[in-house]
């Protein structure tokens, strides 16, 4: 091999920084035995915890002898003598030592030989052996699995438990360790001789009880584990904070394997760790099924995408002119409509964007998702404007979509490929409270430099507020349905709000389409109001674009 004529002709300070730089590859310690000279360099990160010369040191077998327990000295000089006559060497071993602290601990040795003509060399790491406080969750398995054999319905209860360990600053592995090892043996104080505990990964343990326990034994460990996290944060003096997130289930003559019961132990865990704060959640078998839902809602999802989303389809809402649909005669002039997003699932039930929106949104599916939108939305616009040239498509865009992706490249390359006039595309925007307003008008101005039309869709909701009235320059402020429709059946004062919201619209030049309209009792109550558009299910319910154009087009 090239590399071992190189190291017998390097400097010995050279050899420090190689064996530096190879421990910042690595969390183990790394060294450099040369054995003629009988000289070891090796990882400052080393001198931490053993109480070594220095990172490099001579008569280095009598200088780590002392460190030795009795019962290893022999052994180490064993393959001491074996090293000074083999030159194709290599070893892997445990060794019980004394640490800086003069305190027994283990370590484990991985060494072997590099030689040529010169000079002979041992290169290896050696890291300490973490003391198992705790049982792993093979064993976890293996007791559940002698219970379940011998009882065949267990009572009891599981609870897993997670730390996530807040700080300000990077933290070293043998701190990392540390901490580790007090949250271990804070768990441990919470075993009995019926509720035993294992550890799952790096902090996260599982507490089992298979034969006693309800809820409120789950409560009380998770709150003296509370209790605990208090007293370590305090031992650290804060510097580190810990969020304690858990999830439980309560056994009761359960007759289910292990491995189904940990798939419903982990949502529970999953749906605590989602809440960010201190939290502890017990299974709700209804929830799971609603999770299991839309994750085989999301599955599906992803397999349709990737044939070609054959099973995605855009429904068509119309919208109005609120001028001429408030005569008396209430005449409907179309002026456009809202393409709106379905999914056939594989029962060939039609799904609605309130089913799948969510999914889509939570799993980032919603990004090519979008781009489909787009490209199949401009190029139904451009075919129906070959007859009604002036007719226009609403978009919704996702506020997935703004803050993960160019959404300005997005819409040029549907633009580009489908021809489609743009001002008779329209963009609606959902402010979200996700992206700043600046950051959002940003987008605006973009957008309406390409030609087209922006609106604010479902205004009223969410974090939207008067503010982005005035902020945001846009053509067109949709007030959601639930505003429109506590308006129509409330008291005056909603109503009053909704009139507020259109005259400072109007004032400053941004029009006002109204959704939700569903009777002309709704269009008698809003007319004095002046919108500009109406849209819902008065005027139309969404339908595919072929049924769509047999129904209002003429």
């Amino acid at each position: 091999m090239e590399n071992q004529s190189i190291l017998p002709k390097l400097k010995s300070s050279l050899v420090n920084n190689i064996v530096d730089a190879l421990a910042f590859c690595t969390d183990s310690h790394v060294f450099v035995y040369e054995i003629l000279k009988d000289t070891v360099y090796v990882s400052e990160s080393a001198l931490e915890k053993f109480f070594l010369p220095g990172t490099q040191f001579s008569n280095a077998l009598k200088q780590i002898l002392p460190f030795l327990q009795e019962e290893d000295k022999v052994k180490f000089l064993q393959i001491a003598d074996i090293i000074s006559v083999n030159n194709n060497f290599s070893s892997k071993g445990i060794y019980n030592i004394f640490d800086s602290d003069g305190l027994p601990c283990k370590i484990e040795i991985s060494a072997k030989t590099i030689t040529d003509n010169e000079q002979s060399y041992v290169v290896g790491t050696f890291q300490t052996v973490k003391e198992n406080l705790i049982p792993t969750e093979m064993q976890a398995e293996h007791d559940f699995q002698i219970a379940h054999d011998k009882n065949h319905s267990l009572n009891g209860f599981l609870l897993a438990v997670s730390f996530l360990t807040f700080t300000q600053h990077n933290t070293a592995l043998s701190v990392e360790n540390e901490l580790h090892e007090m949250l271990a043996s804070a768990c441990k104080t919470q075993e009995t001789e019926t509720t035993k505990v294992y550890e799952l990964n790096q902090n996260a343990f599982l507490f089992m009880n298979l034969s006693e326990g309800n809820a409120n034994s789950i409560r009380q460990i998770y709150n003296d584990l509370r209790q605990e996290v208090q007293s370590i944060e305090l031992a650290t003096n804060y510097q580190y904070l810990f969020t304690l997130a858990a999830g439980g289930i309560v056994l009761f003559k359960e007759t289910s394997d292990m491995s189904s019961l940990s798939q419903k132990l982990m949502f529970a865990l999953h749906a605590a760790q989602e809440q960010k704060k201190n939290t502890l959640y017990l299974f709700s078998n209804q929830n799971y099924v609603h999770y299991t839902h839309k994750q085989a809602l999301e599955n599906s999802l992803r397999l349709s995408l990737k044939d070609n989303a054959q099973d995605f389809k855009l429904f068509f809402q119309p919208i109005v002119d609120a001028k001429k649909a408030i005569q008396e005669n209430h005449e409907v002039d179309i002026l456009g409509a809202e393409a709106l997003l379905r999914y056939q699932n594989p029962k060939g039930e039609i799904l609605g964007a309130n089913d799948i929106i969510p999914v889509l949104e939570k799993s980032g599916l919603i990004i090519p998702v979008g781009r489909w939108i787009l490209l199949n939305a401009f190029q139904q616009c451009k075919a129906w404007n070959t007859l009604y040239p002036n007719f226009s498509i609403s978009v919704n865009v996702s506020h997935i979509q703004l803050a993960n992706t160019n959404l300005v490249n997005e819409v040029q390359l549907a633009l580009a490929k489908t021809g489609v006039n743009p001002k008779n595309v329209i963009l609606e925007l959902t402010e979200s409270g996700i992206i700043d307003s600046y950051e959002l008008q940003s987008y605006i101005e973009e957008l309406t430099r390409l030609g087209l039309q922006v609106d604010i869709d479902d205004f009223g909701t969410g974090f939207s507020n008067l503010r982005y009235i005035q902020n945001l320059h846009v053509d067109t402020l949709k007030l959601d349905y639930s505003f429109i429709h506590k308006a129509v059946i409330g008291n005056g004062r909603d109503l009053k709000i909704i009139e507020y919201v259109t005259k400072m619209a109007h004032d400053l030049g941004i029009s006002v389409c109204m959704e939700g309209i569903e009777s002309y009792a709704d269009v008698e109550k809003l007319k004095y109001i002046e919108p500009d558009r109406f849209q819902g299910f008065l005027f139309g319910k969404p339908l595919p674009a072929d049924r769509f154009e047999r129904e209002h087009f003429r």
